[in-house]
């Protein structure tokens, strides 16, 4: 009698499948990841548009850009764009008498997470200064969680020099956190119109993204200027290169940057928003942060 044969594979066999199935997922896994990464920076990229657009809503009912952060009431200009970003509800439940932001009505509201001010390729969500007496660590609720916070803040303005001018832009002068700028759209107690931006809304920056993993200075959405002055938690100044990293005291230089690969988004005041390469010439991105400048090179 003839010994019957049993079909199947080889161990070799069985190795090869196995190797090329492996070739193709690694082939195809980057492809993937690209794929998501694009649609996550669609995400944020519409997060800012929605952000200009409200912006512009509340200049043409209130005549003026929202202050970037109001320093008696110490509350951000998101705050103020509640209503224009249907949030009408939780807009109402602040409190705008002066006094400081973790009072009762201000700060126990940020615990509400607003998906439109988060950009979805960044893992910090809240509030994450590591300092043990900072109050927003711990903020003033009865479960004790951590704030949420914004990765979309305004510009102040440049620090440093006007290329066309060779003048210093303009600074507030003070020294603690690196003080405010206020050659930009949305700064400390401003009242910008679309008539004070000389250069142009297409060529003028109103928003920036912060979300970098590896920022060290998150703070909660509803926190705009200190009454001192001091520390600004909803705006910063365009100082340092994007994806560039500061120390905490020089908290209103935080840089812009952000996880998508190569730079960052900006709203710029003609509702637009355009992303900017990390390697953007210096003076010309100084430049663009200026509303006034009359600088020729902006980004485009």
């Amino acid at each position: 009698m003839r010994p019957r044969r049993t079909s199947g594979f080889t161990l070799v066999e069985l190795l090869v499948v196995i190797t090329i199935i492996g070739i193709l997922i690694a082939l195809l896994l980057p492809a993937v990841q690209a794929a998501r990464e694009a649609a996550r920076r669609l995400h944020c990229a519409n997060n800012l548009k929605q952000l200009g657009l409200a912006l512009h809503n509340y200049h043409a009912a209130l005549g003026s850009f929202p202050p970037g952060g109001m320093s008696d009431n110490e509350l951000s200009y998101i705050v103020l764009l509640l209503p224009f970003i249907e949030q009408d509800a939780l807009y109402g439940k602040f409190n705008f008498d002066a006094g400081n932001y973790r009072t009762t009505g201000k700060i126990d509201l940020s615990l509400n997470r607003i998906s439109g001010l988060l950009c979805p390729s960044c893992n910090q969500e809240r509030s994450n200064l590591s300092l043990s007496n900072y109050e927003e660590r711990v903020p003033q609720t009865a479960d004790g969680e951590d704030s949420y916070t914004t990765h979309y803040v305004g510009v102040m303005g440049p620090v440093g020099t006007n290329p066309v001018t060779g003048n210093a832009y303009g600074h507030d002068g003070a020294t603690a956190y690196g003080g405010h700028a206020t050659d930009g759209v949305l700064h400390k107690n401003s009242k910008v119109r679309f008539a004070d931006i000389a250069d142009g809304t297409s060529n003028t920056f109103a928003l920036g993204e912060i979300s970098w993993n590896a920022y060290e200075k998150f703070r909660t959405w509803v926190r705009g200027s200190t009454i001192n002055g001091g520390a600004m938690g909803s705006c910063k100044n365009v100082n340092e290169p994007i994806n560039a990293g500061q120390p905490y005291f020089d908290f209103n230089n935080g840089a812009f940057g952000s996880e998508h690969p190569g730079g960052t988004h900006f709203s710029m005041c003609d509702g637009s928003v355009t992303f900017v390469s990390e390697n953007i010439d210096h003076a010309v991105y100084l430049s663009t942060a200026s509303r006034n400048g009359s600088e020729i090179n902006t980004v485009q």
